[in-house]
């Protein structure tokens, strides 16, 4: 398995010094034959500008020297996670079987699975978050309710907490903003409750 585009390239670069337990590696010299697009290097630092999330998913790959397993094995815990979904949704075992073969075999997800970037991730992280949604509306327990709101809160608030200023924030300075940025999140969420302003994902208070 090869990267195909800058994204994954960049995705891999980080992966690489995540998993030799650094956000970063000495800057090349000269650096201009070296640094490529989604890297940087500032105070004799090289390192690449992609939230950090995922390539320390992909790093756990690398320390196997397999990244490229990561991804097959996010697709695989999807259709799980997807089938927990149908099934507590309510839906038949004819129409659950049916819709994980269309899952399992659609394009996208096949050539995704081949790939180093991210959204085999964010989809197990979206039929996570199904699940537990499913199950809250059933059970009503703070457990489901804690791991619904995770598994969207990692899926959008990444995106949209450290998208603006990805070209200028550092790995360092993104953990930073993600941290800030959830403390805000969850203010957000509870101070919508209490004045009784409907927003049940959360949308409002990530944006």
């Amino acid at each position: 398995f090869f990267p195909h585009v800058s994204d994954e390239v960049a995705y891999l670069f980080q992966a690489k010094a995540m998993a030799q337990g650094a956000l970063s590696f000495p800057a090349p010299d000269p650096a201009g034959s070296f640094v490529f697009i989604h890297t940087m290097v500032e105070h004799g630092r090289w390192f690449g500008i992609m939230n950090p999330g995922w390539p320390a998913l992909l790093a756990l790959g690398e320390a196997m020297r397999a990244p490229w397993l990561i991804n097959p094995l996010l697709g695989a815990l999807a259709l799980w996670l997807f089938n927990g979904f149908f099934r507590e949704a309510g839906f038949t075992s004819r129409t659950r079987r049916l819709a994980l073969l269309l899952l399992a075999v659609s394009p996208f997800l096949l050539f995704m699975n081949g790939t180093f970037m991210a959204h085999p991730a964010n989809l197990a992280l979206f039929g996570a978050f199904c699940w537990s949604w499913a199950r809250l509306l059933r059970t009503e327990s703070r457990r489901d309710a804690v791991l619904a709101g995770l598994a969207l809160g990692v899926n959008l608030l990444a995106l949209v907490g450290i998208t603006a200023g990805a070209d200028v924030i550092n790995p360092v300075n993104a953990i930073v903003v993600g941290l800030i940025a959830g403390a805000i999140v969850v203010g957000a969420v509870m101070a919508l409750d209490k004045i009784k302003i409907d927003d049940p994902v959360g949308a409002i208070s990530v944006h």
